[in-house]
């Protein structure tokens, strides 16, 4: 048992191991303790020792800790995937978004989601079953094009 007493801040600190927090003896004479510094206004702060091994539990929250920040990182990268591609055509500049699949991109494009809804239902059908090479609206109106043309 450790006991510390904080006179400036009036506070007691008792650190337990894991056998002394199971020892009623200790417990008992813990409660005298206790009363006694509460009585002058102290508060009583009790530390107890976990049961579990502090090297492979520490270890444990590291690793999840590391797994969970790579998994915000993957999930902002994703959001962050809508770049943007520029390309100047005298004084004009095309912005393009590109989107990781097809939902992505009617999602996020309302014109791209209109001119979707107006294509006929076997054309909708065809650039469904390949949405993961569908990521912009340019990309869309050329497979829909090349489908209505008969070269799909």
């Amino acid at each position: 048992m450790d006991l510390t007493v904080r006179n400036e801040s009036r506070i007691v600190e008792i650190w337990l191991t894991a056998d002394e927090k199971r020892n009623e003896r200790l417990q008992t004479e813990l409660k005298l303790v206790y009363q006694s510094f509460r009585e002058t206004g102290y508060t009583v702060a009790t530390f107890l020792s976990g049961e579990q091994n502090l090297t492979e539990v520490t270890s444990g929250l590291i690793c999840y800790n590391r797994r969970r920040t790579a998994q915000k990182e993957v999930e902002r990268e994703k959001k962050q995937r809508h770049t943007f591609l520029l390309s100047a055509k005298a004084m004009d500049e095309v912005i393009e978004l590109h989107y990781s699949d097809l939902n992505a991109l009617l999602r996020s494009e309302p014109e791209a989601k209109r001119y979707f809804d107006t294509l006929p239902d076997y054309a909708r059908e065809q650039i469904q079953t390949r949405s993961g090479n569908v990521n912009s609206f340019a990309s869309l109106k050329d497979y829909a094009e090349n489908l209505l043309r008969g070269d799909g």
